[in-house]
């Protein structure tokens, strides 16, 4: 690689993460995606899933038990636990509800 296009301090990695909301609409999965401003640094326009860079907040070990799984959230939320059951066998890929 020629010397102009390595950086001057080594890059690293930051902890990163994203969300992928879904929901069944009456014939469709619907998907929720964020359009990135047309003048941002890295690829404006695009249609991305919501996320970034993870806070030191997020890595709060009380936060980590939140939500166990499918059925947890449903208790919480008052949805139907077999809904995402249902989407699951659907798709045959475990966790995509």
């Amino acid at each position: 690689m020629p010397d102009d296009l390595e950086p001057a301090e080594p890059i690293v990695p930051r902890d990163s993460s994203t969300v992928i909301v879904l929901r069944e609409a009456a014939d469709m999965l619907e998907v929720f995606m964020l359009e990135r401003h047309i003048k941002s640094d890295f690829a404006g326009g695009a249609y991305v899933f919501p996320g970034g860079t993870v806070d030191e907040a997020d890595r709060d070990p009380a936060l980590a038990g939140l939500v166990d799984g499918w059925e947890a959230l449903a208790a919480r939320t008052g949805e139907d636990p077999d809904r995402c059951a249902r989407s699951e066998k659907r798709s045959k890929k475990p966790g995509s509800c």
